[in-house]
Parts: C-alpha cells; structure tokens; sequence
C-alpha cells in the first residue's frame, strides 16, 4: 500500500478482503487512510468499492481517511470521500475534540470543492 501499487493492492484484496480494514497497530490507520493522505484517488475508490470503513478512526488523533484528504489537500479524494460518506456525520468529533469542520479551518480552506 505505501508504494502505491494499485495492482498489487486489487491483489491483496482479492486473496483476503478482509485486508481492506487492516489497521497498522500503533496507530490504527487503515489502507483509505493511507489514500487520502497520499492523495491516491485511484485506491481509495478500489478501497471505497470494496466496502472498507470508511468511518473509522486512528489512534492518533481520532481522524477519519475524509479529514485526513482535507488536511493533506486532496481536494479530489476529499470529494470522493464525501459522496462516499454521505451517512457520516461531518461533526465527527475526535478524542482531542478536533471536528471534521475544524480540520477544514485549519487548512485555511474557505469552501468545499463542488463535486
């Protein structure tokens, strides 16, 4: 996953779905994280299809792969990920009380990209 290698990727998922929620153990992030942070569209959308959780949230700061692609400027993730969440709720509040709103403010974002 952190190569990038979407083949490889369609692979693991083939041989063992249940890869698609593997969390790293110390901080909890999952292979969508892992895509939004990259900006990795292609995977996340392999990952998103293949039903992974996409509310889940690390261990570090309580942050879900959507915050995640907001932070790291994925704009085009972000999108994906928020027609892909539509049951989340955008006021995920994390254990450090930081909110899905609060992480677009500290990215000095004034509008959500249309989609």
């Amino acid at each position: 996953m952190l190569s990038g290698d979407i083949e490889r990727v369609q692979e693991i998922l083939q041989s063992d779905p249940s890869q698609k929620d593997y969390a790293v153990p110390q901080e909890g992030a999952t292979p969508l994280m892992y895509a939004s942070m990259s900006g990795r569209y292609d995977i996340a959308s392999l990952l998103i299809d293949s039903g992974c959780d996409i509310d889940r949230q690390d261990k570090v700061s309580g942050w879900t792969a959507l915050m995640q692609a907001v932070f790291h400027g994925s704009v085009q993730l972000s999108s994906l990920t928020n027609v892909c969440c539509l049951t989340s709720a955008l006021d995920v509040c994390c254990p450090n009380t930081v909110s899905y709103l609060l992480v677009i403010s500290l990215t000095g974002r004034n509008s959500w990209p249309s989609i």
